[in-house]
């Protein structure tokens, strides 16, 4: 450590030389700093309105299994995060199970909210991918509890917000955009052109949002008045 203080800070040298360096120090430190990361990590995940999960597993030197779990959420701010969430020692068998096992249990230490689960990325092996007992297939019935109108509605109310920012930005109005406001607080004389450049990108977000989503909608309302008619019929032959 001091070898490096020389290196990047030389100026700093005697205050390094000044630190405890004790194994149980550094032991303690390390500590901290991970309950500190996993604590952090916990807070953002907790504001994620929709996350996916990458996963990984390949063998180290040791010849041990080891399960690279990622994570990347995104926030009602439309913030992106994406975090190395853990790496977890296969010991034994590297069956289905086992990884979705230790994927399940990886999330469920961090305190994630299946319902807001999007996709899972892995490196494409059949226990991964496995159309009756992958991961990939746990992992989509894992996240299955909600019901799909629910989902219908989750994509509604983000349309709402979209066309909402779209207006609010076509007259001016940045109350949502704590950035921009910052921006024209510092700068009132500056003209308002860049706010056309941001309406348009909020248009085109809503756009293709609206053109991936085009063909759910129909066919959500169509199951929805199917099941009342099957209701309306039960109810009537009572």
């Amino acid at each position: 450590m001091l070898k490096a203080a020389e290196v990047v800070c030389p100026e700093k040298r005697p205050a390094f030389a000044n630190i405890s360096l004790t194994r149980n120090t550094v032991a303690d430190r390390v500590t901290e700093l991970s309950s500190d990361l996993s604590s952090q990590m916990k807070e953002k995940i907790k504001s994620f309105i929709a996350f996916s999960i990458a996963i990984d597993e390949s063998t180290d030197v040791t010849d041990i299994a080891q399960l690279a779990i990622f994570i990347r959420g995104v926030d009602e701010t439309l913030t992106i995060t994406e975090e190395l969430l853990e790496l977890v020692p296969m010991n034994d068998t590297t069956t289905a199970d086992d990884i979705f096992s230790s994927l399940v249990g990886a999330l469920d230490k961090v305190g994630v909210d299946w319902s807001r689960a999007v996709s899972l990325a892995t490196d494409g092996a059949p226990s991964m991918v496995g159309r009756k007992a992958g991961v990939a297939t746990k992992f989509r019935d894992k996240g299955r509890n909600r019901v799909v109108t629910q989902y219908d509605d989750s994509i509604h109310a983000f349309k709402m917000k979209l066309s909402l920012w779209e207006t609010q930005l076509s007259n001016g109005d940045t109350e949502h955009f704590s950035c921009l406001t910052a921006v024209r607080l510092k700068a009132p004389d500056h003209p308002d052109g860049d706010l056309d450049k941001y309406k348009d990108n909020i248009t085109d977000l809503l756009r293709e949002f609206e053109r991936r989503f085009q063909d759910l909608t129909p066919n959500i309302d169509a199951l929805v008045k199917a099941k009342r008619c099957q209701v309306s019929g039960a109810s009537s032959s009572k």
